[in-house]
């Protein structure tokens, strides 16, 4: 049932393939930028430094060749905020979850980390 005075997205000429290209690309660009801002953020780069630095981690998944997707991101508050992401390494890869508090000097610190199968 169509709407009087209302048009279908189909009806002004656009082809269903084209608009769906078009939305297609958006999400990727979308989910490519993101993951540019997570890997750029001082929070990552705090938890990536804090991951390169433990040796139970690193025992865990041996050399890191690099790092996966990000699955979760989200501050808590002005001064918690958690991040969670994949690394993938010789050994292993883990699904890790930091937690992360902003210290005094306004920088993110990690509070506490697991990391899973």
């Amino acid at each position: 049932m169509k709407l009087s005075g209302m048009k279908s997205i189909f009806d002004t000429g656009i082809r269903p393939k084209v608009f769906i290209a078009i939305i297609a690309t958006s999400l990727t660009l979308l989910l490519v930028s993101t993951q540019i801002l997570i890997r750029n953020s001082k929070k990552f780069q705090a938890a990536k430094h804090f991951i390169e630095n433990n040796q139970e981690i690193r025992s865990q998944v041996g050399d890191i060749k690099g790092y996966g997707y990000f699955i979760n991101s989200r501050e808590k508050s002005d001064t918690v905020s958690y991040l969670i992401f994949t690394i993938n390494g010789s050994l292993s890869s883990k699904k890790i979850s930091v937690c992360f508090k902003r210290d005094s000097t306004d920088e993110w610190k990690v509070d506490k980390f697991t990391a899973a199968d």
